[in-house]
């Protein structure tokens, strides 16, 4: 299986060129992993930009509640099926 990932402050500005914009069609229920998903990033502090912007831990929380909030959890992670082998 080929997911591909949503990359905030970087997906939701993809232009459109043609190709496909991310629509993601598969989630993966992470309520019980959003605390460490957090505390993790943490560790990337260079990656990280105040808040409002997408890339804050606020930001990263909001997407994980919007993305739960479409599929009917509480948090989520959002990705699009590139492949799938049966």
């Amino acid at each position: 299986t080929l997911l591909m990932f949503e990359v905030p402050s970087s997906t939701e500005w993809q232009l459109p060129s043609g190709g496909a914009l991310f629509a993601p069609n598969w989630f993966v229920d992470i309520s019980g992993q959003l605390p460490a998903k957090l505390a993790a990033l943490q560790a990337y502090a260079a990656e990280l930009r105040p808040a409002p912007h997408p890339r804050s831990l606020a930001g990263v929380q909001a997407l994980a509640a919007w993305r739960g909030a479409s599929v009917g959890c509480a948090a989520a992670e959002a990705f699009m099926l590139g492949r799938q082998l049966l």
